[in-house]
């Protein structure tokens, strides 16, 4: 009785770890954006004397997801390149890739140590903005009003 049980677990064990393992290499690749992903975006924008703002966004925060719709046409009105990416600790992505294909076809994984050395992963979502090729500190956590978002990147990038 006890060999059958154990056998009957054993063979359990081995049906989830399998279906774990097709189902990763069935899942979507993500772009990554690490730091000479981050290295490429600020040179640029040294280089071509602009600014723009990285929103980190996670799934499991809807704040995030609604705020980036608000954000997009107010970067458009201040002229800013706007970098959007995806919290790397998620689970399982591609879980998502249904309910978020819009978001997700148009983010990054976060994978920047120079970015998470700095707290961008502490909240999401996380505004960050960078000008002329430096990043201004500190990040911006949390959700704002599109009014009040707007009145802070312009001050902040006079």
């Amino acid at each position: 009785m006890l060999q059958k049980l154990l056998l009957g677990f054993i063979t359990f064990i081995g049906l989830c770890f399998g279906s774990a393992t097709s189902q990763a290499a069935e899942a979507p690749s993500f772009p990554h954006f690490d730091d000479q992903s981050l290295q490429t975006l600020l040179s640029n924008s040294e280089m071509n004397q602009t600014s723009g703002v990285i929103w980190i966004w996670s799934p499991r925060m809807n704040l995030s997801i609604y705020g980036l719709s608000e954000l997009k046409p107010i970067a458009a009105l201040l002229d800013l390149e706007l970098t959007v990416l995806v919290d790397p600790y998620h689970p399982d992505l591609s879980l998502y890739d249904s309910n978020y294909s819009s978001l997700l076809s148009q983010s990054q994984i976060m994978s920047s140590k120079i970015l998470e050395s700095q707290g961008a992963l502490m909240h999401f979502p996380v505004l960050i903005i960078y000008k002329n090729g430096k990043i201004l500190s500190p990040n911006r956590p949390g959700y704002d009003e599109p009014e009040r978002l707007y009145r802070y990147l312009a001050r902040r990038l006079k």
